[in-house]
């Protein structure tokens, strides 16, 4: 599911559509992947921020662009914490990547 995100991240189209439809893989992801939720959920929430931001707003060409970045860099953070990484790395990705979201840095 990581590279589905990544994927849709990295194609032309980077502004609102793009966050509803990774806000939809990582829903999808949550219900399948459910021993690996909570990454997936934060994805999600990540999106659906982006999405209240800009639904109505005007969004620049590099905005989206450093968004995108910054998304697939978390999507790839969350790939090897969740597929090669120990436990203290994966609660470490998550906390960081949740005190991150609360302080509205991503």
């Amino acid at each position: 599911m990581y590279e589905k995100l990544i994927t849709v991240m990295q194609g032309d189209a980077l502004g609102v559509q793009a966050y509803e439809e990774c806000s939809r893989i990582a829903a999808t992801a949550i219900t399948e992947k459910s021993g690996d939720a909570a990454p997936f959920l934060l994805l999600g929430m990540i999106a659906n921020r982006f999405i209240d931001a800009y639904r109505d707003q005007p969004l620049s060409r590099k905005t989206a662009e450093d968004q995108a970045k910054r998304y697939v860099a978390l999507c790839r953070a969350f790939r090897e914490a969740f597929e090669q990484g120990s436990d203290a790395d994966k609660l470490n990705i998550l906390n960081e990547t949740a005190r991150a979201y609360n302080a509205e840095t991503l």
